[in-house]
């Protein structure tokens, strides 16, 4: 009888992780398909209408080309990234937050740009206990979605704030468009079940937060309030206050 339940469990534990993977996969197919049409329909106006374009029309679609490219090129890296850290053993050492934050908005000037957005640094603890590559990626990530929902005159705030425990709470807060109750509900348990439009910004990078957070022994919070903004937000132990520890 404890075999039968063990077996129900792990159909269970395995029938999860499948629709898991199969609305991933999904997500990502549309984001790549999506924009691959992109690059197909500039091109073939530029074919077609080559020289009844003025050269600021032909420009412009070069540059949606060109920047639909760099897109591509990024969710591929994301993916990439993923397929390491889940194979990737890591130690815990002392990291500098501030350099974290520095190279992630550095690889997101270009849609920083675009948007417009304002980001503010405010203050942070220096030192915080974690992998550089993976808090990197996590900040990167966070900092990308505030901007794919990016609102008119959107600022972007990232800071730190001492908590219990000897820990250190790594905040992303911005002023953008929020979400419902119901909307974050949706996306933390079935995301499938948003609008594609919702879903295109959230998927992949959540999924990566989600996953380098748990194997840091942390975990990502949400707080939103329609049309006022999010908060997410992660614990890290602060630097030197805890041993380095293996991170299985």
């Amino acid at each position: 009888r404890d075999c039968d339940v063990c077996l129900v469990g792990s159909e269970m534990c395995i029938r999860d992780r499948n629709r898991a993977l199969s609305d991933f996969a999904q997500t990502v197919a549309h984001d790549l398909k999506s924009l691959i049409s992109a690059i197909t329909g500039f091109s073939e106006l530029l074919e077609q209408e080559y020289e009844s374009l003025s050269a600021q029309d032909r420009q412009a679609s070069m540059n949606k080309v060109k920047e639909t490219g760099f897109k591509m090129d990024d969710i591929i890296n994301e993916l990439l990234f993923l397929a390491r850290a889940k194979r990737e053993d890591v130690v815990l050492r002392n990291i500098d937050l501030n350099i974290a934050v520095q190279e992630a908005m550095q690889r997101l000037q270009r849609k920083i740009d675009a948007t417009g957005a304002k980001i503010v640094v405010g203050e942070l603890d220096k030192m915080v206990q974690g992998h550089q590559p993976w808090i990197e990626e996590v900040i990167y990530n966070l900092l990308s979605n505030a901007l794919s929902h990016a609102g008119r005159q959107l600022t972007v705030r990232i800071d730190t704030e001492s908590s219990a425990g000897g820990m250190s709470r790594v905040r992303i807060t911005d002023n953008g468009d929020g979400m419902s109750e119901d909307q974050l509900r949706v996306l933390l348990e079935q995301p499938e079940e948003l609008p594609y439009t919702w879903v295109k910004g959230h998927g992949l990078g959540l999924s990566i937060v989600h996953h380098v957070l748990e194997k840091l022994g942390s975990s990502l919070q949400i707080q939103c309030v329609e049309s006022q903004g999010c908060c997410f937000s992660f614990l890290l132990p602060a630097g030197s206050l805890r041993s380095a520890q293996e991170v299985e």
